[in-house]
């Protein structure tokens, strides 16, 4: 009896001490857990942190390679266009087409159209045209809704075919003044194409 007792008690002393380090193992390892757990949380949270620091690093170096090697047609100072007169039988026209890029083009696009200009003579000066479009293709990519609403207006008004691609290569390097001149041409029938309201700025 006094064995079945301690046998007993030794059983339930077994069961309570093992409840007892089970709970507090179980505690101890909850705590270890938690520890563990908060250190981890913590850990992450500090790597995600410096991950995400290192992505905003990276999103800004990124853009900023991006900037520095790109394109930028607000940086360009034009020469004036006074010294193209006298340069060829053209010369009246191309002095007209030079002041137009002036007023219509970016400024970097103008740089780079007058200074085609300027780079030919006699009477190659009549391919004014020809520096005018060139300087336009190679304009920065412009993303702008007006950018955009220009060229959706040209392919639902002008009489030419001209792909989404084609439109911009003309469009992009135009500013401000430049844009609302062709739109007006554009919406007023455009019978000769995109190009033909660009030359006639």
């Amino acid at each position: 009896g006094a064995g079945g007792a301690a046998g007993a008690c030794g059983a339930a002393g077994a069961a309570g001490a093992c409840g007892a380090a089970g709970a507090s193992g179980a505690a101890g390892a909850s705590g270890a857990a938690g520890a563990s757990g908060a250190a981890g949380a913590s850990g992450a949270a500090g790597a995600s942190g410096a991950a995400g620091a290192s992505g905003a690093a990276g999103a800004s170096g990124a853009a900023g390679a991006a900037g520095g090697t790109g394109c930028d047609d607000t940086v360009g100072v034009p020469v004036a266009c006074g010294d193209l007169d006298g340069l060829g039988s053209c010369d009246e026209w191309t002095v007209a087409a030079c002041e137009a890029a002036t007023s219509n083009f970016k400024p970097r696009v103008a740089e780079a159209a007058i200074a085609c200009m300027y780079s030919q003579g006699g009477d190659v000066y009549c391919d004014y045209y020809d520096c005018m479009r060139t300087a336009l293709s190679g304009a920065c990519e412009d993303s702008s809704q007006d950018a955009a609403d220009l060229c959706t207006a040209a392919a639902n008004s002008c009489d030419d075919a001209m792909t989404s691609a084609e439109c911009h290569a003309l469009v992009d390097g135009l500013n401000e003044d430049g844009r609302a001149a062709v739109a007006t041409c554009v919406t007023s029938g455009c019978t000769y194409g995109l190009w033909s309201c660009v030359e006639g700025l």
